[in-house]
Formats: structure tokens, sequence, C-alpha cells
């Protein structure tokens, strides 16, 4: 049912109905996760994002909602490799934040960045044991290296 959510949570709430494992790469603060999981079938949803005060905005909108049971969270930055360290650029004060320091350069003081692990959705997907029946990707700009790290799990078609 998506009637009267805003369209970008109707089309989520939509993609996820049939999921049973769902991955949100660039969770940010939870509430894209937060309508995917009112989909009957829905019984998890992995959180991935890079800045920490999203990811932990998105904890605290899951638990005062009552769906923390059904998500679990990851902080790192999902790419095409396992274990670098990469620059995520973000003013550490707010939820925003990208791989690529021109992507928001309104966003951001000079030379803000943090330090994060990279991580990958085959990787992900070996720690769980399990592959998602659908992948949410909104990272800022760098969707391409979060799909070329799905080399076995979720094989291009």
């Amino acid at each position: 049912m998506t009637e009267g959510l805003p369209p970008d949570a109707a089309w989520m709430r939509a993609c996820a109905e049939a999921a049973a494992l769902i991955f949100d790469l660039g969770a940010n603060t939870g509430y894209t996760a937060l309508w995917m999981l009112q989909a009957p079938a829905v019984q998890e949803v992995v959180l991935v994002e890079a800045n920490p005060r999203a990811l932990a905005l998105a904890a605290e909108h899951l638990i005062l909602n009552g769906e923390s049971l059904r998500a679990r969270f990851v902080a790192g930055f999902a790419g095409a490799e396992a274990g670098r360290q990469v620059q995520f650029y973000t003013d550490q004060t707010s939820t925003r934040g990208s791989l690529y320091r021109q992507h928001e350069k309104d966003a951001f003081a000079p030379n803000q960045a943090i330090t994060i692990p990279t991580l990958t959705v085959d990787g992900l997907c070996q720690q769980l044991g399990r592959v998602p029946q659908f992948i949410k990707v909104d990272v800022e700009g760098a969707e391409v290296p979060a799909l070329q790290g799905s080399r076995t799990c979720a094989p291009p078609a």
C-alpha cells in the first residue's frame, strides 16, 4: 500500500514489495529503509552509510519506529573493492557527504573529510550468507563503483 506516501517513498516501498532481504547502500538517515520495511515480505534491511552521523540518526529513526530488530547498521562506503581507506567529504555536523568533494561543494568546508573503510556488496553477501532480493543504491555520484563491488552476489544482467 503506497497511497498517501511521497512519490519517492511510494517507489521504494513498491520496489521492496517482494524482497525478504534488502541492502540500502547510502542509507543516510534511514527514511528509505523505514518505508521499505513497511512492505510485508521484508524481513531485514542492511543499512550501509559512510557518514557516521547519518547512520546514527538512521538507527535512532528505526528504533523510535519499532523497526530496529529488522535492521542491521554498517558503517562504511560501498565500493568496487573492500578493505581500502577512502576520503569521504562531509562537514561532520550534517548528514550530507560524498566520495567526491565537487559533488556537493556547497555542503563542505574546504578539506573537511573523514577516512572510512570500503566494503562490497559481495562481501556483505558473504558475511551474511544470504543474497538480497533488492539493492537500493544512492551514494552521491559513486553508484558505479558500488555496483562494481557486486560481481558474484548480484552480477550484471
